[in-house]
């Protein structure tokens, strides 16, 4: 610590004005820079907290997601979903009822721990209104085991009676539900 004071004392003044600024300059830099990594930690924490607070208020509401599980589980008959298969023969059956010209694309199937979902499209080519609205019908008439999630009408541009229609049908394959826990007692 001498050496260093009696270098200091053998510097001129310019110099130490200038070794002072730039120290102050290297502490500047520092303290930005842990202003900065504090900065994040307190944004860190704020999620953190954000997340802990989502994820109580989810185990809080334990009890009434149990009594819901169990109250579905009670409405739907796990032998009344569609298998992928049966669910395309199930919406061909209905289409065909129409007696409108119809294409069915593949079932699509996202696999889950409690049910798979089945999912196609069923497009309708020069369509009287009537036809559509039975197989919307017929669809409704399933229930829970399968729905339309989205459709699409346009009339056709030689003769505005007919339309072209693509509804998009959803039906969920219930697996083991006896796997899923009911509530504890």
């Amino acid at each position: 610590m001498t050496k260093l004071k009696t270098l200091y004392n053998q510097i001129t003044q310019r110099e130490k004005v200038l070794l002072t600024l730039f120290l102050w300059l290297i502490v500047f830099i520092w303290g930005t820079w842990l202003m900065g990594r504090i900065s994040q930690l307190m944004d860190d924490l704020n999620t953190i907290n954000a997340s802990l607070a989502h994820q109580q208020i989810w185990l809080d509401n334990e009890s009434p997601i149990e009594a819901r599980l169990l109250a579905s589980r009670n409405i739907l008959d796990p032998k009344k979903t569609y298998a992928r298969n049966q669910f395309i023969a199930k919406v061909d059956a209905i289409a065909r009822s129409t007696e409108a010209s119809y294409d069915i694309t593949n079932p699509t199937t996202v696999l889950g721990d409690v049910f798979n979902e089945h999912s196609l499209t069923v497009q309708f080519k020069d369509a009287k209104m009537k036809s559509l609205l039975a197989f919307e019908s017929a669809i409704d008439k399933e229930g829970a085991y399968i729905a339309i999630t989205a459709e699409k009408i346009n009339p056709n541009r030689r003769d505005p009676n007919l339309l072209n229609a693509q509804f998009d049908a959803i039906a969920l394959e219930l697996k083991n539900i006896q796997n899923v826990q009911g509530p504890k007692k």
